[in-house]
């Protein structure tokens, strides 16, 4: 398994983690949805609480028509 750290030991989110993946939710249920216009990923836990498996949060702001 990978580490979610960076060179720096800062968080960093998986590759696979991209704005693309939510599109097709986003443009299904969010009313008039038009684009992403912020996408950041956070941890979903402290250190030391996500044993089996990594916890994320993600943040994603949208631009409607």
């Amino acid at each position: 398994m990978s580490s979610n750290k960076d060179v720096n030991g800062n968080f960093a989110a998986p590759d696979w983690v991209k704005e693309e993946i939510f599109l097709d939710i986003l443009e299904k249920d969010v009313e008039n949805f038009a684009r992403i216009q912020s996408f950041r990923v956070e941890p979903g836990s402290s250190n030391g609480e996500n044993y089996m498996s990594i916890i994320l949060r993600v943040i994603i702001g949208v631009q409607r028509t």
